[in-house]
């Protein structure tokens, strides 16, 4: 069982994060998509709402790029950095030297890959072909308009955050037609709570899949079991050779409750964003959006807190093998926002949960919208 952190750790890297209360700092970048990936030279625009004395110094991995006053626009040249995660880091600085409020955000730098578009993606399989991955991820619940924690029950965040550490194994039982019967099993799976594991539902279980070579997915003629599709990673291709920027809608396996290790088939609109270098291998890098609005339950000490409506957004990065035919990563974001009455959880003011810092808010609102975020990150391992 893991510490109260201290930061919203996880929320940073999906999202600008004012490292000021009264932070109003924005970071654009032009054409990025919700994804973060940019590659060769990118524009990026510093707005904020204050003094025209003050000026915007932008970092990258906290080197110094560029300092402007306003209007502040600046050009990049991302061959500077390797293949990546980067962070872009905007801090701005009045006429007397004082640090006033600062942003960042997390960008993926696809460069490295020698690819001419368009290419073709499809699946390849080889009968007894063995496939591990290893899961990870962190979940954290914020206060959706300050992004902080003081107005976050305790009972739904010690309920909610936690670590996930999971591993699934896919083999290859017989291949026609381009696709293939796959027997996946969910070898081990663990939830890292606050004040208590919890172990995924479909642990030491396996289901059957058939999959076809652009990556349709239906139950398979072997044992099912829905647990086991936990994080599954395949996503529809397109029928013919794609280009960076084009799109196409298709089914996709998400998340639907971390805790249960449940998921769910909802539609999403993917887009080729670029290529990159992951293992030594070209991918092709797809950008997958969705969202949806389903009911939530958390299970809390004295029950069950049940949630009419809660609005799910997600995203997610696959790096899809050019020579392999397979995912060889994905990356993904899982946001769902739900409403409470905070009177139904004796929030008062100056109330706070361990190990959240700065000052409380004085006026408790009647209701507050949270965000509980979800990253998983899964990796080829063998």
């Amino acid at each position: 069982m893991r510490k109260m952190p201290a930061v919203c750790a996880f929320a940073l890297l999906f999202s600008l994060v004012g490292l000021f209360p009264a932070a109003a700092l924005e970071i654009q970048v032009a054409g990025m998509g919700p994804t973060n990936v940019v590659s060769d030279q990118v524009t990026i625009t510093v707005t904020w709402p204050t003094s025209e004395e003050s000026y915007i110094i932008l970092r990258v991995d906290g080197k110094f790029l560029q300092a402007q006053a306003p209007p502040c626009t600046f050009v990049w040249d991302t061959n500077s950095v390797a293949d990546g995660e980067h962070e872009l880091k905007a801090t701005e600085v009045n006429a007397a030297g004082q640090t006033i409020s600062e942003a960042s955000i997390k960008v993926r730098v696809a460069n490295s890959a020698n690819v001419t578009p368009p290419v073709k993606l499809a699946y390849k399989f080889t009968e007894g072909q063995r496939l591990r991955y290893r899961i990870s991820g962190e979940t954290d619940v914020f206060d959706v308009r300050t992004k902080q924690r003081h107005l976050v029950p305790e009972m739904l965040y010690r309920a909610l955050a936690g670590i996930l550490n999971a591993e699934v194994t896919e083999r290859v039982v017989s291949v026609a037609d381009g696709g293939a019967v796959v027997e996946r099993e969910l070898v081990s799976g663990l939830m890292d709570y606050l004040d208590r594991y919890v172990r995924l539902a479909g642990v030491g279980r396996s289901t059957s899949l058939a999959v076809s070579a652009t990556g349709a997915v239906s139950d398979g003629p072997g044992r099912v079991a829905a647990e086991a599709k936990f994080a599954l990673a395949y996503l529809p291709l397109p029928q013919g050779p794609v280009d960076v920027g084009q799109t196409w809608q298709g089914p996709i396996t998400v998340i639907d409750d971390l805790a249960q290790g449940t998921s769910r088939e909802v539609d999403a609109k993917h887009r080729l964003v670029g290529f990159t270098l992951e293992g030594g291998e070209p991918c092709a890098l797809i950008e997958s959006q969705y969202r949806y609005e389903s009911p939530l339950t958390v299970t809390v000490d004295l029950g069950e807190r049940k949630f009419d409506a809660a609005l799910t957004e997600g995203k997610r990065l696959t790096f899809f093998g050019l020579q392999s035919g397979r995912v060889v990563r994905m990356e993904e974001t899982i946001s769902r926002e739900f409403t409470i009455k905070t009177m139904d959880y004796g929030i008062v003011a100056g109330a706070t949960i361990p190990g959240v810092g700065g000052a409380a808010p004085e006026i408790i609102p009647e209701e507050v919208d949270l965000r509980y975020t979800t990253k998983v990150v899964l990796a080829l391992s063998g």
